[in-house]
């Protein structure tokens, strides 16, 4: 291991967990609404698929999937109660298969929950992929002895055209009967920059300008 990570685990040992809070400096650029979804839910969610990180892939899609179903209510980003409602109404309102339409309950309970809190699927979900392990795309969603199929390819291909639904309907103002709609011209991330040392080192932060850190 590189001599530089053990000395930065022995600095958190020795501060036993402790938490400071840290003053960030410029902020460099801020991250919108669409540029989140479209960098990091379309773009790197598909850097994953295509290097063959698919199990990775499958729990951010999931993640994701919830994240589009904040548009459908008026509660802030942050409300911690609203995991199965917007999971459910994103798959309702912008997946086109008719499988996730009619499925809701099954998908929350079996794939979501279990692979977001468990990292893997419950017993009734097979996960496979055609570029890693020579699944078809057509055994998707199929059955195979009692168990449902996901292929990874076409899961995040449905979850794209679930993506770029969402920004079509701000994008030609179809957006005005979006409980939503807000949320949509927030700034979801900042950039900043902080100092560390003699370097100037390049952060992800919230919107107060201050970062936690162990």
């Amino acid at each position: 291991m590189d001599k530089s990570l053990l000395n930065f685990t022995d600095k958190i040992n020795k501060r036993s967990g402790t938490v400071q809070i840290i003053k960030l400096g410029c902020q460099v650029k801020e991250i919108s609404v669409e540029k989140f979804i479209k960098d990091v839910l379309i773009n790197q969610i598909g850097t994953l698929v295509d290097q063959r990180f698919h199990y990775f892939a499958f729990i951010l899609i999931c993640q994701g999937i919830e994240y589009l179903g904040n548009f459908y209510d008026t509660l802030d980003f942050d409300n911690h109660n609203m995991s199965r409602t917007r999971f459910q109404i994103a798959l309702s309102k912008l997946f086109k298969n008719s499988f996730y339409k009619h499925n809701l309950t099954w998908l929350y309970e079996n794939l979501r929950c279990n692979i977001v809190h468990q990292i893997r699927p419950s017993g009734d979900i097979l996960l496979t992929s055609n570029s890693l392990n020579g699944c078809p795309f057509s055994k998707h969603l199929r059955l195979e002895n009692d168990k449902r199929v996901f292929v990874i390819e076409v899961f995040y291909n449905d979850f794209c055209k679930a993506c770029y639904k969402l920004l079509k309907k701000f994008e030609t103002g179809k957006f005005i009967n979006l409980p939503g709609k807000a949320k949509f011209s927030e700034t979801y991330l900042n950039i900043f920059n902080i100092n560390s040392g003699s370097n100037v080192v390049e952060v992800t932060g919230g919107k107060d300008g201050y970062v936690r850190s162990v």
